[in-house]
């Protein structure tokens, strides 16, 4: 029976998503922000949308983002260039009952609060009371609150409680915080400044496709919904599969035989023995071997790499480390990044071919030992 229950949900996921097209197919750079996975992270999202909507933040553009921001979703006060270098942004401004709001611009005698989700569910009467917290505020006028999400998706009644949608200004990761860097990007001169943008650009679009496929799921198990959830199958799938792969094994084992398959080198010279007592330091997979004797390792930490005791001369320059051993990151043909393999990655169904031969061809073999 529980093997009918993966069957059902597979097939109900492969119906509902179609997996080559929710990844990025296109050649990516080595993105700081994807590493440390910001787009999980409200809190450091905020604080970088606050620095760069903050005139006096570490960008140096003074208020072009914030001016830019305003025009981008359509708030049209009529500010000058003097009263936008004087606005204030406050992240997480506490209100009542200590409760807080992720970001609060004010320019002049006008308050704009936004709200920021992103994996986060919705608070009861979340909205409504931050919106009602300014609107009794002498000092501040406000004219709506922004809710802000990956998708654009409206917030729950549960947040709203009675405030109308024209109280609520609904923005995207997707549309209007794209939208509003490419346009930054557009005054930027500082070539620091601009890389960071642009990888930020990208960490948004992964958010997007993150959030999307992960509302689609929700949707497949039916979660949220009071019909049928004791008797949902694809939710006992979904729990056994959990519960089974605490240790990450489910995804071990998938990553060894997608390696096994994409890796490219002359099988008639060596040969990919799996590594199970990983000896390279922790992080090895494989040990390739010729005639039994030890060549290199293939390994991942957070990226997938090969490491060798001895490289020609000539090669030297090619790899990182020393005379203790070196090491070079391994990557599909025609991808010039890092391949991070460390956690499921759906990017193994787009690339299955790896060359390994000609890494294999620069490592020194005269020191290989038996073992």
């Amino acid at each position: 029976m529980e093997k009918i229950f993966y069957q059902k949900l597979f097939s109900a996921i492969c119906d509902a998503i179609d997996v080559a097209k929710s990844v990025e197919t296109e050649n990516q750079s080595y993105n700081i922000f994807e590493i440390l996975k910001i787009q999980d992270k409200e809190v450091l999202i905020c604080r970088l949308l606050g620095d760069l909507l903050d005139p006096s933040g570490r960008h140096c553009l003074g208020e072009k983002p914030l001016a830019i921001f305003l025009r981008q979703i359509g708030y049209d006060r009529a500010f000058s260039s003097e009263e936008l270098r004087s606005a204030r942004v406050v992240l997480e401004e506490v209100i009542d009952e200590n409760r807080r709001i992720d970001l609060v611009i004010y320019v002049k005698n006008f308050v704009l609060p936004i709200e920021v989700k992103i994996w986060a569910g919705d608070q009861k009467n979340q909205l409504r009371d931050y919106y009602f917290h300014f609107e009794k505020e002498n000092q501040s006028h406000i004219d709506k609150i922004c809710y802000l999400t990956p998708d654009g998706r409206e917030p729950s009644p549960y947040s709203c409680n009675g405030l109308s949608l024209d109280q609520i200004q609904i923005l995207s990761f997707r549309d209007d915080i794209a939208a509003w860097l490419d346009e930054v990007l557009g005054v930027v001169e500082n070539q620091r400044i601009r890389t960071t943008l642009e990888e930020f650009r990208e960490v948004i679009k992964s958010m997007y496709k993150e959030n999307r496929i992960f509302n689609e799921l929700i949707d497949i198990l039916k979660l949220g919904k009071d019909d049928g959830f004791l008797s949902n199958d694809a939710i006992k799938a979904v729990v056994a599969i959990l519960s089974a792969n605490e240790n990450e094994q489910l995804w071990e084992n998938i990553r060894r035989a997608y390696l096994r398959h994409a890796l490219r080198f002359d099988t008639s010279e060596y040969e990919l023995v799996d590594d199970d007592r990983r000896v390279k330091d922790g992080h090895s997979i494989f040990v390739v071997k010729k005639q039994g004797k030890t060549v290199a390792w293939i390994c991942v930490d957070t990226n997938l790499y090969i490491v060798a005791e001895r490289i020609k001369t000539e090669n030297r320059g090619c790899w990182s480390g020393d005379n203790d051993y070196y090491w070079r990151y391994l990557c599909p043909n025609g991808l010039k990044k890092t391949y991070a393999l460390k956690k499921a990655n759906l990017q193994i169904l787009n690339y299955d071919s790896i060359e390994l031969g000609e890494y294999l061809d620069e490592i020194d073999l005269s020191g290989a030992v038996v073992c």
